[in-house]
């Protein structure tokens, strides 16, 4: 008998990290619905916090100065 692995869609990904950041729900009980261990969602939130904060962040020409305001061109919402 061959175990084959579930592969998860971006989507699917972002479904199960905005489901731990709305905060009704624990990792641990996200992780037993699907059978997936929590480091599997530990590590997906990682990565998005990750990369929220290098959206955030002016890079280059991304990012353009308006008097005392400054435009970037990249963002990222959990809502």
């Amino acid at each position: 008998m061959t175990n084959s692995r579930r592969k998860f869609t971006a989507e699917q990904k972002t479904a199960i990290v905005r489901r731990y950041l709305k905060g009704k729900e624990s990792i641990a009980t996200i992780a037993e619905e699907l059978s997936i261990q929590p480091t599997q969602i530990h590590q997906r939130v990682a990565v998005v916090m990750e990369e929220n904060v290098r959206a955030k962040k002016p890079m280059g020409t991304s990012s353009r100065r308006l008097g005392p305001f400054t435009i970037f061109a990249a963002g990222f919402s959990t809502t």
